[in-house]
């Protein structure tokens, strides 16, 4: 979640630039200077980072690049990503023998930087406003609570996912501090093994909890959510409507929807009962 907040804040460039700069550095540093522990820590700490910040970016440009054959070039990148990852480390320890570290580290930025000169198509955003006319309806005061509840939820879902990586991420690190820590004392494998079986089902566990609040939690705003409200006969009698002002904020894919509510006066006759609403306006503001 962090890193996809990054990218959306700055670019998708910019983060794979970053992330894959520190993740190569950090296993250069990881592998000639790491003394104690602690290097040891810090380096994998920013190891994992730019990892995550790397893979994701890799997810989205291809998201970007083959929108009609997303699952094939996925697949696809995976296979190259695992073949160069067999094939990459002999390149490398055979450049550094033959011409060095600091010829090894420019060939390999360069290739890095003509890599990412084709993750720049997506960058480029343009804004501009669609306007379209809907159905004039109203939402009863019995019905806003669950309209609202209906577009929070999913803000409280996303919440929850990122609360619960999060608190995957940390376990991750103190089950490899005591995984170290336990090996330094018995010098055996045996309880770092342990160690690790625990932490991925602690991660099972994480991941099904993740299932079960999506089956519960995750709602979708919708058109037939709307609709669904607005279908109730108005009653009769005078409508004591107020004035509220609604501002949806829904950003997917880049994409973010201003939807605009705003209220308008009603009168039938009929016994006087009253109710009370709200109304949609006729338009819709789509800002890209």
């Amino acid at each position: 979640p962090v890193i996809r907040i990054l990218i959306d804040m700055t670019s998708l460039r910019f983060v794979a630039l970053v992330g894959g700069t520190v993740y190569g550095m950090s296993f250069i540093i990881l592998g000639l200077f790491a003394k104690n522990i602690w290097h040891v820590f810090v380096l994998h700490t920013l190891i994992g980072l730019s990892s995550a910040s790397v893979n994701l970016a890799t997810y989205v440009a291809i998201g970007e690049q083959f929108e009609t054959s997303f699952g094939v070039a996925n697949s696809a990148s995976y296979l190259i990503a695992s073949i160069i990852g067999i094939i990459f480390p002999l390149l490398v320890l055979y450049f550094n023998v033959t011409y060095g570290l600091r010829w090894t580290l420019m060939l390999y930025g360069a290739i890095s930087l003509h890599l990412n000169r084709r993750w720049t198509l997506g960058d480029v955003k343009e804004n501009c406003t669609i306007q379209h006319s809907v159905r004039r309806c109203v939402i009863h005061q019995s019905q806003l609570t669950t309209v609202a509840r209906r577009i929070s939820c999913e803000m409280h879902f996303r919440s929850a996912v990122a609360w619960l990586t999060t608190f995957a991420g940390v376990g991750a690190t103190f089950a490899g501090l005591f995984a170290g820590w336990i090996h330094g004392i018995n010098q055996s494998y045996q309880y770092v093994v342990m160690s690790y079986v625990g932490l991925s089902i602690i991660q099972c566990l994480l991941a099904l909890a993740i299932l079960v609040l999506k089956q519960d939690k995750e709602c979708h705003v919708s058109p037939s959510a709307t609709e669904n409200s607005c279908s109730m006969n108005e009653p009769s009698g005078w409508h004591i409507e107020k004035t509220v002002n609604v501002e949806i904020n829904l950003k997917m894919n880049g994409i973010s929807t201003q939807v605009l509510h705003g209220s308008r006066g009603g009168g039938g006759g009929g016994d006087g009962r009253g109710g009370e609403g709200v109304s949609h306006p006729n338009h819709t503001n789509v800002k890209v």
